[in-house]
């Protein structure tokens, strides 16, 4: 999804509703049923292009439990890089 095709939905919509993210995937256990996990959006992330690959800039909605938003943004900013590599 294009940020403006996003930026023309949200403008026809109530600002007081919240916004929320649903994921849904192949259950593990049986392929026949999918998972849905649905969060509000916690945060809104830009990442730039990538000029080595050319690539353009993304935006994240993110969202989860939140401890593990904290600990992933945390991640992200360079905060417990060190972490990783245990």
């Amino acid at each position: 999804m294009l940020v403006r095709d996003l930026i023309d939905f949200l403008k026809i919509q109530d600002p007081d509703l919240e916004v929320q993210i649903t994921l849904v995937g192949t259950d593990p256990d049986d392929e026949n049923t999918l998972d849905v996990s649905t969060f509000p959006v916690a945060q809104v992330i830009y990442l730039p292009e990538d000029e080595e690959d050319d690539e353009p800039g993304v935006v994240w909605l993110v969202g989860g439990e939140d401890e593990d938003v904290e600990d992933f943004l945390d991640t992200i900013s360079g905060d417990d890089l060190d972490d990783l590599d245990d």
